[in-house]
C-alpha cells in the first residue's frame, strides 16, 4: 500500500523526492515502509478526467513513493492508519477500522 505516491508523466525516482516521508501502523504496531519507484504504470480512470482525459486506455505514468507490504491479518478487528507527505507541507492521512474475515 502506498503511504505516499506521486506520479507523473515524465521520468520520476525517489531522488527527485528528497523530503518525502511515509508511515503505516497496523494496530500499534509499525510496519516497515520502503521508498521505491516504477513505471511506467498505466493509469486509468472516469472518462474526462485530469489524468487521462478522452482516452479509454489511460495514460502511462512513472510513480515514486513510500510504500508498505502488511503479510495477511488474522481474522477480526484491527486498526490501520497511514501517514505521509512530500515534505513540502503536502500530507494525505487514513485511519481506517477494519474487520477482517
Amino acid at each position: 500500500m502506498p503511504a505516499f505516491c506521486m506520479w507523473s508523466r515524465s521520468m520520476l525516482t525517489n531522488a527527485d523526492l528528497p523530503r518525502s516521508f511515509g508511515f503505516v501502523k497496523l494496530d500499534g504496531e509499525e510496519v516497515p515502509v520502503s521508498a521505491n519507484s516504477s513505471g511506467p504504470v498505466r493509469v486509468r480512470g472516469a472518462l474526462g478526467n485530469p489524468v487521462n482525459g478522452v482516452s479509454l486506455f489511460g495514460t502511462k505514468m512513472q510513480v515514486a513513493g513510500h510504500w508498505a507490504y502488511v503479510e495477511p491479518i488474522a481474522p477480526g478487528p484491527h486498526l490501520l492508519e497511514i501517514h505521509g507527505g512530500d515534505g513540502h507541507g503536502w500530507t494525505t492521512s487514513v485511519r481506517a477500522e477494519i474487520t477482517a474475515v
